[in-house]
C-alpha cells in the first residue's frame, strides 16, 4: 500500500500537538493514552515493547539476570540450537534449569520520559535525545531517533527544557528542581569526520552540521546551585561537549556563574591584561619560568635508571638499599620537568607534555591533551601556572544531549 509521507508527517505532528497541549492543560479532555504516548500522573511518557535475544551460559551475568525476568516471549523461545515452543513459563524455567547453554528472548517495556510536572506552576520538558520516538526498523536493523522530536519542539514553545539524563547521571532529584535563569535555544556547528580507503589511498573527510542545543541553564536542586552548558571553547573547534558543575554558592545569572568558576588568581591575571587559557576545568596563567634545581650529571643519570630491579641485584645490594635508592630517585625525578597528569574528581585526566610541581604549585609548558578527546589540544608556548576551577563537583555527561 502506498502512503503519502507528507500526510503522515502532518498527522503525526497533529497527534503530538494534541498530546502536548493536553498534558500542559491547554486542551481539556480526559483521554490519557494516544497509541504509545500516555499521561501517567505527573509524567508524559512514550512507552513501547522491545524484544532482546539472550544467548550464553547460565554462569554469565547477563543470562542470569535475564532468567530472573518473567517477561519471556514464549513464541520465540528456543534452546540448545533448536526451536521449541512452550505453553507455560513453568516449562520454560524448567528447561533453563536443565540445560547449561541457553538461548531465549525477553520482552521488556521501554520508555522515554518526555516531560514532568514539578508542581502546579512548573512543568519541565526533556531536551535529551528521545531514541524511541520516531525510530525505524528495516530488515531487522533498528535505527533510533537522534534529533529533536516534534513533541519536544512543541513543548519548547510553552515550558523550559532540560536534559533529564543529566539529572540521572548526577543523581539529582527532578522534583526538587528550581530554575534560576534559562538562556534561549541555539544552533551550533558540530564537526564530523569519516575515514575512507586504505593505505596510501586513505582519506579523511570533514564536514560541519547544524545541531540544536537547548541553551545554557542555571538552576537549583535541593538548595544546591548548578550550571549546565556546552563548552564554548570547544564549539570553536566543532566539538559538542556538554558539562554540569555544582557551584560553591548561589548566583542569579549564567554570566555570574562563569565568573564564579574562575579562581582569584585567574581574575587577578586578567585584570593585569594577561592572556589566560583554559582547557575543560583547568586554567593556565602565564608566568616566569620556574627555578630548576642544579643536578649533577650523576644525579641526572640516577633519574633515568629503571625502577624495576631484578632478583639478582636485590640479592646483591639488599632490600634496604633498593628501597632507599628508589626514594632518592623519586625526589630527583620530581625536581625535573616531566609529563604530568591533571585530574579533577572522576573526570578523565588532562596530560601535560612538560610539567613541574614546586612548593604546592604546578607549572607546565608544551601541549596539553585530554585523555577522553572531549577537548581540543591546547598549545602553551611558554610556562604557565595551573589552577582548577572553583566548582564543588563536576559531572561527565554521557549519552545524547540536545
Amino acid at each position: 500500500m502506498y502512503y503519502d509521507s507528507k500526510k503522515l508527517k502532518c498527522d503525526n505532528d497533529e497527534l503530538m500537538t494534541t498530546v502536548a497541549r493536553t498534558f500542559l492543560g491547554l486542551e481539556k479532555g480526559r483521554k490519557t493514552i494516544w497509541g504509545n504516548f500516555r499521561i501517567e500522573g505527573d509524567k508524559l511518557i512514550y512507552r513501547t515493547c522491545e524484544t532482546e535475544e539472550i544467548s550464553g551460559y547460565k554462569k554469565d551475568a547477563k543470562v542470569n539476570a535475564a532468567m530472573k525476568d518473567l517477561r519471556l516471549n514464549r513464541a520465540t523461545f528456543y534452546q540448545s540450537e533448536s526451536w521449541r515452543f512452550s505453553k507455560s513459563l513453568t516449562e520454560i524455567r524448567a528447561q533453563l534449569k536443565k540445560d547449561e547453554h541457553v538461548r531465549f528472548a525477553i520482552q521488556r517495556n521501554v520508555e522515554d520520559l518526555i516531560a514532568i510536572k514539578i508542581n502546579e506552576k512548573l512543568i519541565i520538558g526533556n531536551s535529551a535525545v528521545l531514541p524511541l520516538i520516531g525510530r525505524t526498523v528495516a530488515y531487522g536493523n533498528v535505527s533510533n531517533n537522534t534529533g529533536q522530536t516534534v513533541i519536544q519542539r512543541i513543548l519548547n514553545e510553552h515550558v523550559p527544557m532540560v536534559p533529564f539524563n543529566v539529572f540521572e547521571q548526577a543523581k539529582l532529584d527532578l522534583k526538587k528542581f528550581r530554575y534560576i535563569e534559562k538562556l534561549p535555544d541555539e544552533t551550533v556547528k558540530v564537526k564530523h569526520q569519516k575515514t575512507e580507503g586504505y593505505g596510501e589511498h586513505q582519506k579523511t573527510k570533514e564536514w560541519f552540521e547544524d545541531r540544536h542545543f537547548t541553551g545554557a541553564s542555571l538552576f537549583e536542586v535541593d538548595g544546591k546551585t548548578f550550571l549546565f552548558d556546552i563548552d564554548r571553547r570547544e564549539i570553536k573547534h566543532g566539538l559538542f561537549n556538554a558539562f554540569l558543575v555544582e557551584l560553591p554558592k548561589r548566583v542569579e545569572t549564567v554570566k555570574a556563574a562563569y565568573e564564579l568558576l574562575k579562581p582569584k588568581a585567574v581574575k587577578d591575571a586578567e585584570l593585569k591584561g594577561l592572556e589566560v587559557k583554559r582547557q575543560g576545568e583547568w586554567f593556565f596563567v602565564p608566568c616566569k619560568a620556574p627555578k630548576l634545581p642544579k643536578l649533577t650529571e650523576k644525579q641526572k643519570l640516577q633519574v633515568l635508571v629503571n625502577e624495576f630491579v631484578g632478583a639478582e641485584v636485590k640479592k646483591a645490594c639488599g632490600e634496604k638499599f633498593i628501597k632507599k635508592s628508589r626514594v632518592i630517585r623519586e625526589k630527583l625525578r620530581s625536581a625535573l620537568p616531566r609529563r604530568l597528569s591533571l585530574r579533577a574528581g572522576q573526570n578523565r585526566p588532562n596530560t601535560v607534555e612538560c610539567g613541574l610541581q614546586v612548593q604546592g604549585k604546578t607549572f607546565c609548558t608544551g601541549t596539553v591533551k585530554h585523555e577522553g578527546r572531549e577537548h581540543a589540544d591546547l598549545r602553551l608556548n611558554k610556562w604557565h601556572v595551573v589552577f582548577p576551577n572553583t566548582s564543588i563537583r563536576s559531572f561527565t555527561i554521557t549519552g545524547d544531549v540536545d
